[in-house]
């Protein structure tokens, strides 16, 4: 849809490379070429994409550098391995978190449980209390604090797949540059008056 407008239409608001929260609405298309009092404005369209290569994606790939070099050691211990550690992290499930802890192990009853499709009704909405690698006590990181995904997944050396966070984050940054929308919002402004 934003391809077909900017395309046919009009190119829309653009915000200024200088400063963001200034803009400018953009009135011709691609189609019908841009007018002369627009090629400056195109001409900060360019510049804003090259700020958002050349600068915008350093935090993510420089965090994807440290989080290689800090846990590029880090491996999980055979299936079945338990530390045993008491520790656990609280956390609530909700229908949109729940897939990330499938197949993990929680503590319910005084026994470990495995998540897994079927209990999401059971433990929807209530908090439970999850094994994690941040509180496993051997050198490599145990099953049971792991959780069986990344042995379906064929993962031992978790340590590597820790730069997806930054990754994440350089994606993010590198398809910002594609979007120059610019999002409006209506306040109250008695919602933000407190009486003296």
């Amino acid at each position: 849809m934003n391809n077909y407008k900017i395309t046919a239409l009009f190119r829309g608001v653009v915000p200024k490379s200088a400063d963001p929260t200034q803009y400018k609405i953009g009135l011709s298309s691609l189609t019908g070429g841009v007018s002369k009092s627009e090629i400056a404005l195109v001409g900060d369209i360019a510049v804003q994409g090259s700020i958002g290569r050349a600068i915008s994606t350093r935090t993510g790939g420089y965090l994807v550098k440290q989080f290689n070099s800090a846990f590029q050691s880090l491996v999980v211990d055979a299936p079945g391995t338990d530390c045993g550690t008491k520790r656990t992290l609280p956390i609530t499930l909700t229908e949109k978190n729940y897939m990330s802890y499938e197949y993990r192990y929680i503590v319910s009853g005084g026994s470990l449980v495995q998540l897994t499709s079927d209990g999401m009704s059971k433990y929807a909405n209530k908090p439970i209390r999850l094994r994690t690698p941040f509180y496993c006590q051997t050198t490599k990181i145990c099953s049971k604090c792991a959780g069986d995904m990344i042995y379906r997944l064929g993962i031992r050396n978790i340590g590597l797949i820790t730069s997806n966070i930054g990754s994440a984050l350089m994606n993010a940054s590198l398809k910002a540059f594609h979007s120059l929308a610019v999002k409006t919002a209506s306040y109250n402004l008695e919602d933000f008056i407190n009486e003296i």
